[in-house]
């Protein structure tokens, strides 16, 4: 999970132009300004992940009653 975190700031430098990135803040872009969307696309991709896909269960181990009655 912590790869994660430190992944996302260099895929950000890569994908985000330093232009772009200045154009929309007002200012020039430094790291901390890459570290701040690279975190919460971190946190969002963590949180879907956890939550998993609709309908998705994990199955669930037989219970000592259930192996008992078999």
């Amino acid at each position: 999970m912590y790869a994660v975190y430190g992944l996302a700031p260099v895929a950000a430098l890569v994908v985000i132009d330093a232009g772009y990135l200045a154009s929309g803040l007002g200012h020039p872009a430094g790291a901390g300004d890459y570290a701040v969307p690279a975190w919460t696309s971190s946190a969002m991709g963590i949180v879907a992940g956890a939550l998993g896909r609709p309908g998705h269960r994990r199955r669930r181990a037989p219970s000592h009653l259930q192996r008992a009655a078999a």
